[in-house]
């Protein structure tokens, strides 16, 4: 059973859970939470794709979203949702 805080809404239980796309900065003051989820989901056989992004905190891409590290963040995460919508997979995004 997944534990509480990996289940979707809906609770739609193992081998149904979307793949998912983990993402924080390496200085982000939630980086070790936002790994710790990553992991659990890992354990509980959910595809996960982690990004730990070196020099980012806590909503970098937002506040500064023309800097290299915030526009190769963007290009990475739109083009794993390309990839899976070419791929007709559903995939769940988690950023921090």
């Amino acid at each position: 059973m997944l534990h509480r805080d990996t289940r979707p809404r809906g609770g739609r239980g193992p081998g149904r859970t979307p793949a998912h796309l983990v993402g924080c900065g390496n200085c982000g003051v939630v980086r070790d939470e936002t790994i710790a989820y990553a992991s659990r989901l890992l354990a509980e056989g959910v595809p996960v794709e982690l990004h730990v992004w070196p020099g980012g905190f806590h909503g970098y891409e937002n506040f500064v979203p023309d800097a290299t590290l915030s526009r190769e963040t963007v290009n990475a995460r739109v083009n794993v949702l390309r990839r899976a919508s070419a791929a007709r997979t559903r995939i769940r995004y988690f950023a921090t």
